[in-house]
């Protein structure tokens, strides 16, 4: 019934299709201009956390899955991650626990892990039955909470099953998603590892190890481009000798390379400078600090980077 209501409304957001009703007090805010243009990363609103489980849990009941399995195993994952005995004073049902706890309860980062854990769980459930279970409920409920999170200026989303930090939404959908969609590929198997490993660090404020993870998933791709060209470089070649490799052997264009006459200082001054200076040796006697900013700079240089070399 919902599902069928959502259609009917012919739902739109920022002029694209989206997974929110088309509600009139939603499309004053859009026609007044009121949307926020800056994202926040320290605070959910309960309003928007409630709306959230909602989708979560309707998600589940639409994909044919068992509610009680999935919020049980999403329960006992936090109760021993966060080293207590109940998430609630009342210690009731799972669902009603998570529900409680993810809505009122939680720091953000916590409340974060809620959705993760929902979404993998849900993938379990669901591929112990295709018969009578679909993962199209659940792609629907991943398009609603990001929509939600967007329209709420909330910098996070999932994308492939993982949450993401947004800084802006430019740099989000025009180097993010590409370079997570590059890395989805086989080939790019362990860049994909070391670009996720990035985004954690980022998370979790640990900049030195984001700025070193870029190095390796740019390094990583590189390798895995030369392996396929079969150009016989040695396996632990840094990244200035990749970077030549891609250049001399014309994987970069001659017309590209006269174009774009810095290509090559870009590359090796780019992201292994900024590496080696923070993070790639040792920090001397007085320890290096990392700002946000330039973390955030190396992942968003190092995404485009990748969706650069990969559409060559």
């Amino acid at each position: 019934m919902i599902s069928f209501f959502l259609i009917r409304l012919g739902n739109t957001f920022y002029g694209q299709a989206m997974a929110l009703p088309n509600l009139y007090s939603r499309r004053k805010r859009l026609s007044s201009g009121d949307v926020p243009d800056v994202y926040t990363h320290d605070k959910i609103a309960t309003t928007v956390r409630i709306s959230l489980f909602k989708t979560m849990n309707r998600a589940i009941g639409e994909a044919g899955a068992s509610g009680f399995e999935v919020w049980k195993c999403v329960k006992e994952v936090l109760l021993e991650d966060l080293g207590v005995y109940r998430l609630t004073e009342r210690d009731g049902r799972s669902e009603e626990d998570v529900e409680t706890y993810f809505s009122h309860t939680a720091e953000i980062d916590r409340a974060l892990d809620v959705i993760e854990l929902w979404h993998a769980f849900l993938i379990v459930e669901i591929s112990q039955d295709r018969l009578t279970r679909t993962y199209k409920p659940m792609q629907n409920a991943v398009e609603t909470i990001n929509a939600r999170l967007k329209e709420s200026g909330i910098g996070f989303a999932i994308e492939d099953g993982n949450i993401m930090e947004k800084s802006t939404e430019f740099t989000h959908v025009e180097m993010t998603v590409p370079a997570l969609r590059v890395l989805s590929e086989k080939r790019f198997a362990g860049a994909n590892e070391e670009f996720r490993k990035a985004h954690d660090a980022y998370k979790v404020g640990d900049y030195k190890d984001c700025i070193s993870n870029c190095l390796k998933a740019f390094e990583s791709v590189m390798k895995s481009i030369a392996d396929e060209q079969k150009w016989g470089l040695d396996p632990n070649a840094t990244a200035k000798a990749l970077i030549n490799a891609l250049l001399d052997n014309d994987y970069i264009p001659a017309f590209m390379q006269t174009q774009f006459g810095s290509l090559r200082t870009f590359l090796e001054s780019g992201i292994p400078t900024v590496r080696n200076k923070t993070s790639g040796h040792g920090q001397g006697a007085e320890p290096v600090e990392v700002p946000k900013a330039l973390a955030a700079y190396q992942l968003h240089q190092t995404a485009a980077v990748i969706v650069f070399l990969a559409e060559l």
